[in-house]
């Protein structure tokens, strides 16, 4: 069985899914450089996510109550409160918002998503409304934002960046990446891996960092 992730962000109790995007919810599946997913996340590190803690959420991996990563701590603890004791996964499905609805590219999968849990109401254990539609015009205000990648990905906390028009990849057998974008494994908590910016305030961005070191080489696992 394999493990399925999603950008889960700790501060706002909100997720976005790639299965929104119509792509596959493993590790890599929605990696590529013209990925919809990590335009749409762009677009939220740009604006709505700003400065907030995410993470990449494998969904078999628990947290330990003692990490001292601050954004695994936050999920620990809420999960704590709801009685899933370091499941966030299982935390954020219940009970986060998926927002993915607001980008155009998540219209197919959203709006037939959005009638299955109409069509539930009236069953005995009904769809949970994981989107936070209004039952009464559920798709007003959806399908509205296209997303944009940003010529950087930016770690504010290590102030260091990288550009996928000068930054090389690599996986661990030492071949290069070429349609890889790796924000996902930098970012990811799951099944044995914890990627190297976990923890740290992530942005987008169309101007240079001032102030910032360019990654020139990346190494991934793969």
């Amino acid at each position: 069985m394999g493990e399925y992730f999603d950008w889960v962000n700790a501060d706002k109790r909100e997720f976005i899914s790639p299965h929104d995007f119509g792509l596959g919810n493993k590790i890599y599946e929605s990696s590529q450089k013209d990925s919809p997913l990590i335009a749409a996340l762009h677009v939220l590190l740009c604006g709505r996510w700003k400065g907030d803690r995410i993470v990449w959420l494998g969904d078999t991996s628990p947290i330990n109550a003692d990490t001292n990563c601050g954004v695994l701590k936050s999920l620990y603890e809420q999960s704590e409160i709801v009685g899933y004791d370091g499941m966030a996964s299982d935390m954020v499905y219940k009970y986060y918002k998926d927002i993915a609805g607001r980008f155009k590219d998540a219209e197919k999968d959203v709006r037939e998503e959005i009638e299955i849990y109409i069509n539930s109401r009236g069953d005995e254990n009904p769809f949970r409304n994981t989107y936070g539609v209004d039952e009464a015009n559920p798709y007003e205000g959806l399908f509205i934002t296209a997303g944009r990648r940003c010529r950087y990905t930016v770690n504010h906390t290590k102030r260091v960046y990288y550009s996928l028009d000068e930054t090389r990849v690599y996986g661990e057998n030492g071949k290069e990446l070429l349609h890889t974008d790796p924000l996902p494994m930098l970012m990811c908590y799951g099944r044995g891996i914890e990627g190297e910016w976990l923890g740290d305030i992530i942005g987008a961005s169309d101007e240079l960092p001032q102030g910032y070191t360019l990654l020139e080489r990346i190494n991934i696992a793969r």
